[in-house]
């Protein structure tokens, strides 16, 4: 075995990282004692009522620019940075509350129902890929889309893109990156062995962008979705069913994602083969996944009948509230379409543990259609992130500072509304470049929300779905991350492909936020 340099095998955590730690911290010290509007802030209301915060402001503005610090230098993991509010909220008196109540306040957004409604959905997405039920989707439409280069191209997109409806983005590309490279590789095999760099490199754009993109198409497809929902429930009282989401977030992505397969053939098609290429790679990858097994189809079936619950989620909570209403009201919540989804989800993910199959039919043993080993596949740190991002918004609320950031914002309603969604739009995406798009998503959620704009619903759904909107750069998405460790792309190429989609989407959103995602919501 080669010996690692000294340097390598001792220092598991750069200086640098502790720079930024220390930093950040002083960051926090200094909003913490310097003199501000935030140390005596009190907030009048429409109905001149006055709320007195005392400098429980300028103790959450401390603790949330550490976390955004912290999450946007990555000096420690960023869902460890997402467990700070359990223990700072409490020490700060962030809430107001006492210590004991302060704990359990800050703990409950961990346990959000969007948190167990995105558990659920991994936990399918899990069975998917025991099984290669996501493979095999895949596969489908590339086969059915054709095997011409350009074909090949959309069809990674549009693949990759449903896939990425329903399980996690970063799940997604690490999926269709080895079809992906199999297939960039036996075209450059048929073509002499040259190296496609141009085509390759398109190739793995299209999973990464139709991974971003598509996620952004379900209530659950990524991150900032969930965070979005689940700001609009908690804070301004209105429960986005699927249905709903669909209508928000499906059109935008239907257009766009021809518009990133015309961006990429244009600078894919400069080494792109002319002829029909591929077609093997994608029937041999077929025909090693043979027929379909038990498992797939039980898989499937739970998958639909969920998604269907999802879609009527709406419709099952009014036949049913008679029934929950009074319960859920002794434990202190409000029943809503919301927990039809979460409840959905999570029985279809126990149901799957339950159900156990043959492998095959000359097996006599059975396996269940979601075994135990596969939960590794979840996402547990992004849970963690999302319920530290939903503990980090309470606290903000709480404390007064939405109020005060809410009034700095203010200064929007001055603009026409077309403005004001063209600059949420483009704000949210170029500072997704620097940030993970769940915690641009946070941030920007609990401003819009302060501000109280006339179309402050509409403003956040534009801005949650421009947070899937990065394109530019490795480090932006983890689906960028994952693709350009492929070899087919530099910095620069990504940087100016990226830049033109992330204006071309800045744009869309704008538009399709004052024109669509108002008419809906």
């Amino acid at each position: 075995m080669t010996e690692l340099p000294p340097t390598e095998q001792t220092s598991k955590f750069p200086p640098r990282k502790l720079i930024f730690i220390i930093l950040g911290i002083l960051l926090a010290v200094v909003i913490f004692n310097i003199d501000s509007p935030l140390q005596d802030f009190s907030w009048t209301d429409v109905d001149g009522n006055t709320q007195s915060f005392g400098s429980r402001p300028a103790f959450a503005a401390g603790i949330g620019l550490l976390m955004a610090f912290l999450w946007i230098t990555e000096a420690i993991p960023i869902h460890y940075t997402a467990l700070l509010p359990l223990l700072l909220f409490p020490i700060f008196g962030v809430f107001g509350e006492s210590f004991i109540q302060s704990n359990w306040t800050a703990l409950k957004p961990y346990l959000n129902s969007f948190n167990f409604l995105f558990l659920g959905g991994m936990g399918i997405a899990a069975a998917m890929q025991q099984w290669n039920l996501h493979r095999r989707i895949a596969l489908k439409i590339l086969s059915l889309l054709g095997t011409r280069p350009s074909k090949i191209l959309l069809g990674m997109i549009l693949a990759t893109g449903f896939i990425s409806m329903w399980i996690s983005n970063t799940a997604t590309a690490a999926m269709m990156l080895p079809i992906g490279l199999a297939i960039i590789t036996q075209i450059e095999h048929q073509t002499g062995g040259k190296r496609l760099d141009y085509f390759g490199g398109a190739l793995m754009l299209a999973i990464a962008y139709g991974a971003n993109v598509g996620g952004m198409g379900s209530k659950i497809g990524t991150g900032p979705n969930v965070v979005f929902c689940s700001q609009v429930s908690d804070h301004l009282g209105r429960d986005i069913t699927f249905l709903e989401f669909f209508k928000i977030g499906l059109p935008f992505m239907v257009v766009f994602l021809p518009l990133i397969w015309l961006v990429l053939w244009i600078f894919g098609r400069r080494d792109a083969p002319q002829e029909d290429m591929g077609a093997s790679v994608i029937r041999k990858q077929l025909a090693d996944l043979g027929k379909m097994k038990l498992g797939e189809r039980i898989v499937a079936t739970v998958f639909v009948l969920t998604c269907v619950s999802w879609m009527f989620s709406s419709g099952i909570h009014y036949l049913t509230q008679d029934l929950f209403t009074e319960p859920m009201q002794q434990i202190g919540l409000t029943f809503k379409s919301k927990h039809i989804e979460a409840w959905a989800a999570i029985l279809a993910f126990l149901s799957l543990m339950v159900i156990r199959v043959k492998r095959s039919p000359e097996e006599a043993s059975t396996v269940p259609t979601l075994k135990l080993t596969q939960l590794k596949v979840i996402p547990w740190s992004t849970l963690i992130l999302l319920g530290g991002g939903f503990s980090l918004a309470a606290g903000i609320k709480a404390s007064g500072l939405s109020y005060w950031l809410g009034d700095g914002m203010a200064t929007l309603k001055d603009y026409p509304p077309m403005v004001q969604f063209l600059g949420i739009t483009t704000l949210t995406i170029f500072f997704g470049a620097i940030a993970s798009n769940v915690a641009t998503t946070q941030v920007m959620m609990v401003i819009l929300i302060g501000a109280g704009m006339q179309d402050g619903m509409a403003l956040m759904g534009a801005a949650a779905l421009a947070a899937s909107c990065d394109f530019m750069l490795p480090a932006g998405t983890p689906p960028n991350a994952i693709v350009f460790g492929s070899g087919y792309l530099t910095v620069p190429r990504m940087a100016s492909t990226g830049f033109v989609l992330n204006v071309v989407a800045a744009i869309l959103l704008g538009l399709w936020g004052y024109f669509g995602i108002r008419a809906v919501l």
